[in-house]
């Protein structure tokens, strides 16, 4: 399925005036970067503040860039329309609806935008029918109905312009269970028969769960995650995403990892600070389809030679060893094996690596594993002042001079690749 929507680089800034009256300028969205292919659901999540609806007013056209951009590949027929092909449904339904205009008249004035005449009282049933708002609340003004009932007719009124793409605003808060369950389900069924492509803010994290294809999750306007449902709700990376997760079910207080959303800390940066090694921390959004050394050099923005890929492998007399080489280049066996005292050495699978080290694939480090293993790292780190390895976690990769890793970690400069 070909992407309706490509952001590249986004940001959105403002200025606000301090209390000595100067003005400093607040950044809102911070180099936000996707894609959303056609017809999928695409699920926002983070707390309020974040950036979440800001972002969908950027691509509604409601606010413009401060740099970056972004392309919506619509039909061809919107240039000559009056609306825009991107439209938010709102949590306040009052930027939609005229509290004090029947319900019937904001319809009708929707549908010719879009429709012939002879198509507006079938294609009115339709859409109205569509988001089981019944018949008897048509010639009801806004402020009469209830706040369901609004977001219906809202909803009605955005189907009405025929968009390409639906932003929805928080559209499960301050409901019950059943009208979450309700909503959720007059969603899936839009998205499917109009074919709407879909953008869903939420909080909630149980609804992203089944009504979305895809999950981002933002912090303070930055995308800290993003990839399928499925992978980020079963295996999040990012210490927010895991935050989000676990207090959704009340199992924990933002104090409690406040200082690893805050500092990034994983226990690969608390061992260098208590033993106050100097390094640097780059962060970066994970791809769950591309765990790539080459990937991470380009996303941390540094040269592939000077990031260094953290592997495990078993040799046939000294058991588990830890190899370190550029992620450009491949562990040579047979070197690895001399260097290590070894007739034969095998990666191990992938599948034991959390067992063996305690880290996962793609985020493998030699440094704070749960054993102290043999360590050897590529001679060529030497030619750097700085090399990259992995700081515990995927989404984030720690700088250090090489001497200070090898000292650290006890490893042998030596000849892999």
């Amino acid at each position: 399925m070909k992407n309706i929507i490509e952001v590249n680089n986004l940001c959105y800034s403002v200025q606000v005036k301090n209390p000595t009256g100067s003005t400093s300028e607040k950044v809102i969205l911070d180099d936000i970067s996707f894609t959303l292919e056609k017809e999928k659901v695409l699920g926002v999540a983070g707390e309020s503040g974040s950036g979440k609806t800001t972002l969908a007013k950027v691509l509604a056209q409601i606010l413009q860039p401060t740099s970056g951009n972004f392309v919506v590949y619509a039909s061809d027929d919107w240039k000559s329309r009056r609306t825009k092909p991107v439209q938010i449904l709102f949590q306040n339904t009052g930027e939609i609806l005229n509290p004090l205009r029947d319900i019937n008249d904001i319809i009708d004035e929707a549908i010719k935008i879009r429709f012939d005449k002879q198509e507006y009282e079938s294609e009115k049933k339709k859409i109205l029918d569509s988001v089981n708002l019944v018949e008897n609340l048509w010639q009801r003004k806004g402020f009469e109905l209830s706040g369901g009932e609004q977001q219906r007719a809202a909803l009605a009124r955005i189907l009405s312009v025929q968009p390409e793409v639906l932003i929805l605003d928080e559209p499960f808060s301050a409901q019950d269970p059943i009208s979450q369950l309700n909503f959720l389900n007059l969603f899936k069924s839009i998205n499917k028969e109009y074919k709407i492509t879909m953008i869903c803010i939420s909080h909630n994290l149980k609804v992203l769960r089944a009504l979305c294809d895809d999950v981002m999750v933002m912090y303070k306007g930055k995308i800290v995650e993003k990839g399928e449902a499925k992978n980020i709700f079963e295996n999040p990376q990012h210490p927010y995403t895991i935050f989000l997760l676990r207090a959704e079910d009340y199992k924990l207080k933002y104090d409690d990892i406040r200082n690893e959303i805050e500092m990034n800390k994983t226990n690969v940066i608390r061992l260098l600070e208590a033993n106050k090694i100097p390094h640097d921390i780059k962060t970066y959004i994970v791809d769950e389809d591309d765990l790539s050394g080459t990937s991470v050099a380009q996303k941390i923005e540094v040269v592939e030679e000077i990031v260094f890929k953290t592997l495990v492998a078993e040799g046939d007399k000294t058991g588990i060893i830890v190899f370190c080489v550029p992620v450009n280049s491949e562990l040579n066996l047979k070197k690895a094996a001399s260097v290590s005292g070894n007739k034969k050495v095998e990666l191990i699978p992938a599948k034991n690596l959390l067992t063996i080290t305690g880290y996962i694939r793609g985020g493998c480090s030699p440094i704070g594993m749960k054993k102290k293993y043999p360590t050897f790292i590529d001679e060529t780190a030497q030619l750097f002042d700085i090399i990259y390895v992995s700081a515990g976690i995927r989404g984030m990769q720690v700088g250090m001079n090489p001497n200070d890793l090898l000292t650290f970690t006890s490893s042998i400069s030596a000849d892999l690749t």
